[in-house]
């Protein structure tokens, strides 16, 4: 029983990482197009923001549930950190809301641009309070393989 919880840990550490990883690929693809123009920058821009953002979303929701499940929370961080969870996704709710309202193109566009700009802030307010939470505990990075 015991490798099997340990194998557990590993598989959604790796979904975690997954989510991670997704999110910092989209964001390098998004940078990467930068200042060029036309379809393809339209195309690599949407692409690399919907992923972007939406495994950044995941790799917080999920983190958020690992740490909660694994006693690694205090109750006041996690109710921070869900508060932000949701008015996230409550952005993603509107700007679904907003393609469907919205007819003209400039306008959603706009529209878009602000959620986008709102959703950025949340998504940095979130890890500034990881940040915070790891400091809490402790948590360091090292590249000695002997710590």
């Amino acid at each position: 029983m015991a490798a099997h919880a340990g194998q557990s840990r590993d598989v959604e550490g790796a979904w975690l990482l997954a989510f991670g990883l997704l999110a910092a690929h989209a964001l390098a693809v998004y940078v990467a197009f930068l200042g060029s123009e036309g379809q393809a920058y339209a195309f690599m821009r949407r692409y690399g923001i919907t992923f972007y953002f939406g495994g950044g979303f995941l790799a917080q929701a999920w983190f958020l549930r690992l740490a909660w499940r694994r006693g690694r929370l205090a109750p006041r961080m996690r109710r921070a950190m869900t508060a932000l969870c949701l008015a996230m996704l409550a952005l993603g709710v509107a700007k679904l809301a907003g393609d469907v309202a919205i007819a003209d193109p400039g306008r959603l566009d706009r529209f878009a641009d602000a959620l986008e700009w709102q959703l950025g802030l949340l998504l940095a307010g979130w890890y500034l309070l990881q940040a915070w939470h790891w400091r809490r505990e402790r948590v360091e990075l090292s590249f000695d393989r002997n710590p």
